[in-house]
């Protein structure tokens, strides 16, 4: 049950471990139970935990500022997920912060990071056109934190552009660019800090998604 435990945290499964008289038993499930259960009778008990899915950091992209950011957000109680649609580039080779690294092309990122209070993403890939392929696949779920790297002229190019196909305004305002708290950071571990400040202080403040 422990081992089953650990492989469900490890690829960033809920599940609910139910203690009995007859033992300890761990199941993956993604319903939404009572945090914790306590149930006795005259003959018998059972106690049931609800064990959340840890929270998760997808970063998409695997550049210099992708690496950085891992490296930030494992010394925090993160699980660090690292996409990039490049296999060879070697920020995301050895990137050894991640606890998963995934080769996927960007405008398909949508269909493997779900949506829900656990899920934080940042999207930082080489380019514009990769910026924007990322971002619509993601920008109408219900994530705890959304964050695209870029300058402010980018950040408006991109959110204009989604306004003007019919965007609901309350899914571009969860938008956090350009991303990080304004700290005037410029090497890429300095953008790194902000970001994951930026993160923390959301989950802190309890305005998951």
């Amino acid at each position: 049950a422990v081992e089953t435990l650990l492989e469900c945290l490890a690829s960033g499964k809920a599940g609910v471990l139910t203690l009995t008289p007859r033992g300890l038993r761990f199941q993956s499930s993604r319903a939404q139970t009572r945090r914790f259960r306590f149930v006795r009778s005259t003959a018998n008990w059972r106690f049931t935990e609800h064990v959340p899915a840890p929270d998760t950091v997808f970063i998409i992209g695997g550049g210099h500022v992708g690496l950085a950011l891992s490296r930030v957000m494992a010394t925090l109680d993160f699980r660090i997920v690292v996409f990039d649609e490049r296999p060879n580039v070697d920020t995301f080779v050895n990137n050894s912060s991640a606890h998963e690294k995934r080769v996927l092309a960007f405008d398909q990122v949508g269909r493997v990071i779900p949506a829900g209070p656990h899920s934080y993403a940042v999207i930082m890939t080489p380019g514009h056109r990769s910026d924007d392929a990322a971002l619509r696949q993601l920008v109408r779920k219900r994530l705890a934190y959304l964050g695209v790297l870029g300058s402010a002229r980018k950040a408006r190019q991109l959110l204009d552009q989604l306004r003007a196909e019919g965007c609901p305004p309350e899914c571009l305002a969860r938008v956090r660019t350009p991303v990080g708290l304004p700290i005037a950071s410029h090497t890429a571990a300095e953008i790194a800090i902000s970001i994951a400040a930026e993160i923390i202080q959301v989950r802190n403040a309890g305005g998951r998604g």
